[in-house]
């Protein structure tokens, strides 16, 4: 478990770094940016990857500038990056995390949709909304 939070991190350093760049502040644990502590999740020693693990699993409510890097690693090539970063939106709780834990609800990987369903009830537990995710209606059929 611990190994796909620091996944989750990784990934959402990588995006909040982009949003840093349009003058926001990148989210820093521990006097270092998520970025940081996401490449030791990927790229670190063995030793590094559970100081990242450890350290990204602590993002919470507080660190919503967090949402839009976790949401695009909730989409990552690795499921245990999407794993990661779906727990880390289940904790944060921002209503923009919506969006991209309805879309892990249909992952492949069975472990990361059904975190995805028990993250965004715990999302909307939070929020003081018990309203299931909106599938999109089919389009009706064409009559001859």
């Amino acid at each position: 478990m611990k190994k796909w939070l620091l996944i989750g991190w990784v990934v959402l350093a990588a995006g909040c770094g982009a949003a840093g760049e349009r003058g926001s502040a990148e989210v820093e644990i521990e006097g270092r940016p998520v970025g940081e502590w996401v490449r030791d999740l990927r790229e670190g020693d063995p030793t590094r990857q559970e100081e990242a693990q450890r350290v990204l699993a602590r993002l919470g409510p507080d660190d919503r500038r967090a949402v839009p890097a976790l949401s695009k690693a909730a989409r990552d090539d690795n499921a245990a990056v999407r794993l990661a970063a779906v727990d880390a939106l289940g904790r944060i709780g921002h209503p923009d995390a919506r969006p991209a834990l309805v879309k892990a609800m249909q992952d492949p990987d069975p472990a990361v949709s059904r975190l995805a369903v028990r993250a965004y009830a715990r999302l909307e537990r939070s929020l003081n909304l018990v309203t299931p995710p909106q599938q999109p209606a089919p389009a009706p059929a064409e009559q001859p």
